[in-house]
């Protein structure tokens, strides 16, 4: 690269970088608002972000019976074991707007914890079905 060592540069590699960055991010439902979305995992993590969710918000659907208020419920159960706090009170601390995604303000590491929750307890649901062979109305463990 013909760009080195000078402030200019710098700031000529930084650009560039944002550009590749918001556009890659712009396809995947992002924008480098966020200074995590310039992370080297974070393209990977947000990508695969949906699969987990999708797998999680199927397992409430089958093996939960409990209306729709259940997505909220089990979101800001793992919210709150995460953060301390539901999810809508974390838009609320980061004054995020309505439509704004809380997980596009986190880390990898952060999105990799919550995809692990939501299939820990999606696994943990369809192993309870298969053994009852019945909707469940699941309790959820008070933590911290």
């Amino acid at each position: 690269m013909l760009l080195t060592e000078s402030e200019k540069a710098k700031a000529l590699r930084s650009k560039i970088l944002d550009i590749v960055i918001d556009t890659l991010n712009q396809k995947l439902g992002g924008s480098t608002k966020f200074i995590n979305q310039r992370e080297e995992d974070f393209l990977i993590a947000m990508a695969r972000e949906p699969v987990y969710r999708r797998e999680f918000t199927e397992a409430l659907n089958k093996y939960l019976e409990m209306g729709n208020y259940k997505y909220a419920v089990y979101t800001d159960a793992i919210y709150k074991a995460i953060f301390l706090e539901k999810s809508s009170e974390y838009k609320v601390i980061l004054k995020l707007e309505e439509k704004e995604n809380p997980r596009d303000t986190m880390y990898s590491e952060v999105l990799r914890l919550i995809a692990s929750f939501e299939v820990g307890i999606a696994d943990a649901m369809k192993s309870e079905h298969e053994r009852r062979k019945i909707k469940t109305i699941y309790k959820l463990v008070k933590c911290c």
